[in-house]
C-alpha cells in the first residue's frame, strides 16, 4: 500500500535523527551560539540529511525510472552541497552552482514548465522556447524562498508539510503514482523531523535543525511537485487537476515573504539579497508575538492559501482572478514587511529553527545563494 511509505519514512527519519544527533558533535554538525545566534547551546544540524535518506528509497523505487533518477540526482546534489555548507560554511557561489546544477538536471530530465494557464485573462500562456530558463528560475527561486522562511523553530518544516499534504492529495486525485509515493514518504520523514524541531509544551526549543541540506532539498522538492502536477498540462485534462496559479497559492507564504522582502530592499536601493529582519516571521516576533503563535499563524495562513489554490478552480473561479488576487496579497505582504515595528530580538522569542540563516550562517546576507559571503552575515 502506498500509505505504508509514510510510516516507513517516518520510522527511518526518526531513527536517523536520533542517531545523527549523537554523532553531530564528532562530525562538527552543530549550530553553535554566538554573535547574533540566540539559541543557548549548540544544536545538531542533521534533520535535512536524515529526511533525505528516509525519502530516497521511495524515489528510487518509483516506476518511472527516468523521472526518479533525475529527481534523486538533483536532490542528492543539493543535500551534498548543503551538508558541506552546514559543516564548513561554503561561499554562496558554491550553493548557487549546486542549485543551478540541480535545476538543470531536472529540466534535462523533462521536469520543466510548459504551461502557465490563463494568468491575465487573454488566453492560455505557454512557455515555449523559454520553458527551460523559466523552469530553472522556478527551482532556484523556491529553493531560496524556503531557505529564507526557515527562521523560526518549526516554521519551514510546518509550511513544507502543509504544501506536501496538498500536493500529495492532488497526486492521488490525478493518479500520479510517483508523485503520490514520493509525497507520502516526504510527509512521513518531515513529521518525524518536526517532532524534534517544533516548540511544544514538552520542548521549549528546537532539538534539531534541518540545515541548508534540508531547506534546499525541500525547496527543490516542492518546486518539483508544483511543476509535475500543474506546470505541464492544462488543468482539467486527463492527467492534471491543479492549475499553475493554484500551485503558486499552495506555496504562497514563502513566495510572498521572499517577494515582499526583496521588493522592499530594491525600492530602497539595496541588493535584494541583503539580509535584514523584514521577513514576515521576524516582523511578527518583533511586534511582540511569540514564536509559537507566529508559526501557528503562518501555518494557518498556508492552509487557507492551499485551499484557495486547490478549491477555487473547482468553484469555477478563473485563473486570472486568482493571479490578480495573488498580486494583491503580495502588495499586502509588502506593506506588512515595510511598516511593521521593529524591536531588538531577544533569546526568549527568536531562537532560530533550521537552516535559515540569519542567526546561524551569516550576519548580513540572507540564506540565498546569491548574497555576499555568509561569513559577512545577514
Amino acid at each position: 500500500m502506498p500509505a505504508l511509505a509514510t510510516l516507513a519514512a517516518f520510522v527511518i527519519s526518526l531513527v536517523l535523527i536520533v542517531a545523527l544527533r549523537r554523532a553531530a558533535p564528532t562530525a562538527g554538525l552543530l549550530d553553535r551560539p554566538g554573535g547574533r545566534k540566540l539559541h543557548a547551546s549548540p544544536v545538531p544540524v542533521v534533520g535535512g540529511l536524515a529526511m533525505f535518506i528516509a525519502i530516497l528509497p521511495f524515489i528510487v523505487a518509483a516506476a518511472d525510472r527516468g523521472a526518479a533518477t533525475t529527481l534523486a540526482f538533483a536532490l542528492a546534489i543539493l543535500v551534498g552541497v548543503g551538508f558541506l555548507d552546514d559543516r564548513f560554511l561554503l561561499r554562496p557561489r558554491y550553493r548557487f552552482v549546486a542549485e543551478f546544477g540541480a535545476a538543470m538536471v531536472l529540466v534535462w530530465g523533462g521536469q520543466s514548465v510548459a504551461y502557465l494557464g490563463d494568468l491575465i485573462g487573454f488566453g492560455a500562456i505557454h512557455t515555449g522556447v523559454f520553458g527551460a530558463a523559466f523552469s530553472v528560475a522556478c527551482y532556484v527561486g523556491l529553493i531560496n524562498a524556503v531557505n529564507m522562511i526557515d527562521g523560526l523553530d518549526g516554521l519551514a518544516g510546518a509550511l513544507m508539510l502543509i504544501a506536501l499534504v496538498f500536493f500529495t492529495a492532488v497526486a492521488g486525485i490525478d493518479g500520479n503514482a510517483m508523485a503520490l509515493q514520493v509525497g507520502l514518504a516526504a510527509i512521513g520523514a518531515l513529521v518525524a523531523f518536526l517532532l524534534f524541531n517544533l516548540r511544544t509544551p514538552w520542548r521549549a526549543r528546537a532539538a534539531v535543525f534541518m540545515g541548508d541540506a534540508g531547506s534546499m532539498m525541500l525547496g527543490c522538492l516542492v518546486a518539483w511537485f508544483a511543476i509535475v502536477l500543474a506546470g505541464r498540462l492544462p488543468a482539467g485534462t486527463s492527467s492534471s487537476s491543479l492549475t499553475p496559479i493554484g500551485a503558486v497559492w499552495v506555496l504562497a507564504v514563502p513566495l510572498l515573504d521572499m517577494g515582499s522582502v526583496m521588493l522592499h530592499r530594491i525600492r530602497r536601493g539595496r541588493s535584494p539579497f541583503d539580509g535584514d529582519r523584514r521577513h514576515l516571521h521576524y516582523r511578527m516576533v518583533d511586534s511582540g508575538i511569540s514564536v509559537t503563535r507566529a508559526v501557528a499563524t503562518l501555518a494557518a495562513a498556508a492552509v487557507a492559501c492551499g485551499f484557495v489554490g486547490i478549491g477555487f478552480p473547482r468553484l469555477g473561479i478563473p485563473e486570472w482572478v486568482m493571479f490578480y488576487a495573488f498580486i494583491a496579497a503580495w502588495f499586502l505582504a509588502y506593506r506588512a514587511v515595510s511598516r511593521a515595528p521593529t524591536r531588538p530580538a531577544s533569546s526568549a522569542d527568536t531562537v532560530m529553527a533550521g537552516s535559515e540563516p540569519v542567526f546561524r550562517n551569516k550576519l548580513v546576507s540572507d540564506a540565498s545563494a546569491f548574497g555576499p559571503d555568509k561569513r559577512a552575515g545577514s
